[in-house]
């Protein structure tokens, strides 16, 4: 646990220093290493493997990622090595995509991580992890206004991950800067009453007309804390903050930041998303594809404090993200935490049996932890 926690620290650390290529090329090197090349954490992995080598038939699935898994198998490439190179891309993908929204990388990656970035590479939701990759490069698209570029790679992005469906409403989104704060606060309380008199109900009617396929993905998960969430919530307060400063300062972010209204306004549509995420909790892997944009627009808004404030609200995300962590990862599927390196260097990879179970037998975590 404490490599999670010390990782956060990094972060926080080195968001007050000046940037150095060198040092940022290595801190973002190793922090690849220890993201992609985990090896026995994590959950999904164990049915994704099952699948690789046709352990288990995958009626579900999305095409392109069925069609990429039988062909590397066919040709010999082992899971292990089709996994890490799939979380390595993804990776890529957000670095370039927190370099060119950022000038400091390292805050907003600290948010991402304990926000998103374990549960995504560690625990690894691999297929929509590969979707979110995807997506991100598909956004420069819809900056330009490229709209059947950036459609032919959401429709791929589609092909991994069905929560991508919700990223070809996403130019319809583009002009919230516009919108006046009033209105935008007002539709926002709007949202949150009618989710919290049950309104995700209609919502699920509505996805289960439209989407039967997607919809019966939720239904599977019935009855269990993936569909049964609280829509008040400790993350719901954090989220209220952003929006409360992000609407205080949307004229500065709009006018200093080249792309300070792109971020704005998908940070609002990630805000919208999340209200039904904590509704139901499934739904987050939808409002992730958008998390990169509400960890860059904190760090937008707090670039305005003065400095001793800038401190103090840079401790509070501080406190926050190593609390999040520490929740997060209290868990048998990140703790112990394994690499693959040690096991490459020695060409000795145990079988499926010894490495489903490691984490089961060797974690520190209390038995009901485990149910």
């Amino acid at each position: 646990m404490l490599y999670y926690l010390f990782i956060i620290l990094i972060c926080f650390l080195f968001s007050f220093i000046k940037r150095n290529k060198y040092l940022d090329n290595g801190v973002i090197f190793l922090l690849g290493v220890f993201l992609c090349l985990g090896y026995m954490t994590g959950s999904d992995w164990r049915v994704y493997e099952d699948i690789y080598y046709g352990g288990i038939n995958f009626i579900f699935a999305e095409p392109t990622y069925v069609f990429l898994t039988d062909i590397l198998e066919e040709w010999g490439v082992d899971f292990w090595w089709f996994h890490i190179i799939g979380k390595i891309f993804c990776f890529i993908v957000f670095v370039k995509f927190f370099n060119k929204y950022a000038d400091n990388i390292y805050l907003p990656m600290m948010l991402f991580l304990a926000s998103f970035g374990f549960f995504l590479f560690i625990d690894c939701p691999f297929r929509n992890l590969l979707a979110i990759g995807i997506f991100l490069i598909g956004m420069k698209y819809l900056y330009e206004r490229k709209f059947m570029k950036y459609y032919l790679i959401c429709i791929l992005a589609f092909t991994f991950h069905a929560s991508a469906i919700i990223t070809f409403i996403f130019p319809l989104c583009m002009s919230i800067y516009k919108v006046k704060t009033n209105r935008l606060v007002a539709f926002y309380i709007f949202f949150f009453v009618f989710l919290w008199f049950d309104g995700i109900k209609y919502i699920l009617i509505l996805l289960s007309l439209m989407l039967p396929t997607i919809f019966h993905r939720i239904d599977i998960y019935s009855g269990t804390n993936l569909v049964s969430g609280n829509l008040f919530s400790i993350g719901l307060i954090l989220r209220i903050i952003c929006l409360f400063f992000m609407l205080l300062y949307r004229d500065e972010i709009i006018n200093k930041y080249d792309r300070g209204h792109f971020i704005f306004s998908f940070s609002y549509v990630y805000l919208i998303l999340s209200l039904v995420a904590y509704t139901v909790p499934l739904l987050f892997r939808v409002a992730y594809f958008l998390s990169p944009f509400y960890c860059v627009i904190i760090l937008y808004f707090i670039s305005f404090l003065n400095i001793r404030n800038l401190l103090l609200v840079k401790l509070f995300y501080c406190i926050v993200c190593l609390t999040i962590t520490y929740t997060t990862v209290s868990s048998v599927y990140y703790v112990p935490y394994t690499n693959i390196i040690p096991y490459i260097i020695k060409n000795q990879f145990p079988d499926y049996f010894y490495r489903s179970t490691y984490n089961f037998i060797n974690t520190p975590m209390r038995e009901n932890d485990l149910e």
